[in-house]
């Protein structure tokens, strides 16, 4: 089979999420929270969130200083189906403007990031993964800090696509 055979099977299920994080650092509580939403830009047999948005809260308080890559995670609660997948392969990708410190983290502001994590294992931004589509990974969400950086009480917001293909 020739790439151009492949590609085009590679286009069958593409499904593009826009993700808005958005919320306020501060030494003082806040609520941390990013919405997530699909758009299906071709019909296929695959449908991620339902075109529906997800919340993902990070608690009732968000302490600068507490924010060190294992505190302030939630689940990022997505929906992902197929329907008669068989034996054709997806995967799914997260892509977004990188941190400006580590690697394959998502860029929020200045000396903060948000690191995807899939079944316990970081996940880097810009990258695609196999995934089963009828049965999905549990993707988390994780506030992380430049250790050298001294953040700025405030809202911030970050934004990423998730994609999904069904080859």
């Amino acid at each position: 089979m020739d790439s151009t055979t492949t590609f085009a099977k590679a286009v069958l299920c593409t499904l593009t999420g826009l993700t808005l994080f958005s919320g306020r650092v501060t030494a003082a509580p806040e609520v941390f929270t990013f919405t997530m939403t699909a758009n299906v830009l071709q019909s296929a047999s695959c449908q991620l969130n339902e075109g529906k948005n997800v919340e993902v809260s990070f608690g009732d308080r968000v302490d600068i200083a507490k924010i060190n890559g294992t505190n302030y995670q939630s689940e990022i609660a997505y929906n992902f189906s197929c329907k008669q997948q068989g034996k054709n392969t997806v995967t799914l990708q997260i892509d977004g403007t990188g941190a400006d410190f580590g690697q394959g983290m998502l860029y929020v502001q200045p000396g903060l990031a948000i690191k995807i994590m899939n079944e316990g294992k970081a996940q880097p931004v810009n990258t695609s993964f196999a995934i089963d589509g009828t049965d999905p990974p549990v993707l988390m969400a994780v506030l992380v800090k430049n250790p050298a950086a001294s953040l700025t009480p405030g809202y911030f917001e970050a934004t990423a696509t998730i994609k999904a293909v069904y080859q």
